[in-house]
């Protein structure tokens, strides 16, 4: 049941980076909730995996309007939107997985995604106060 959770995500995240993602869960809904009746999962989950998934445009800077916008009037790349937009969509991925994995015990769920997102955000804070010198010591396909 769980690679069909990661297999609908996978597929409407991918098409939410081509397509709006309104189109990209009307697309993929009717095979997500023919995989759940023939996998006797609710269509309800399914559909919530779906919708997950075309929530995701996170990887070009077209895939959803306030990213378009930003991407104009900040000049960004789009290498730069692909450095930030893959992991936050590997994070949702690993967390969709986590919370159907585990959806009897929601309580470990929670303290996952939590330990995850603490993760993340102290990379984030760490590389913020690390000396301009250091900064200069990495590579230019980590610092931009």
């Amino acid at each position: 049941k769980t690679a069909s959770f990661v297999a609908i995500y996978i597929a409407t995240a991918v098409l939410s980076e081509l397509v709006s993602n309104n189109a990209a869960a009307a697309l993929i809904y009717p095979v997500a909730a023919r995989l759940g009746d023939a996998l006797g999962v609710s269509p309800t989950k399914m559909s919530i995996v779906a919708m997950l998934g075309s929530s995701a445009g996170f990887i070009l800077p077209y895939s959803y309007q306030t990213n378009l916008m930003v991407f104009a009037a900040g000049n960004y790349k789009f290498r730069e939107f692909a450095l930030i937009g893959f992991p936050c969509q590997l994070w949702l991925i690993g967390t969709v997985i986590i919370i159907f994995a585990l959806e009897d015990t929601i309580g470990i769920a929670i303290a996952i995604f939590a330990a995850c997102l603490a993760v993340m955000l102290g990379v984030a804070l760490l590389y913020a106060v690390v000396p301009a010198t250091t900064k200069a010591r990495l590579p230019t396909w980590l610092t931009g």
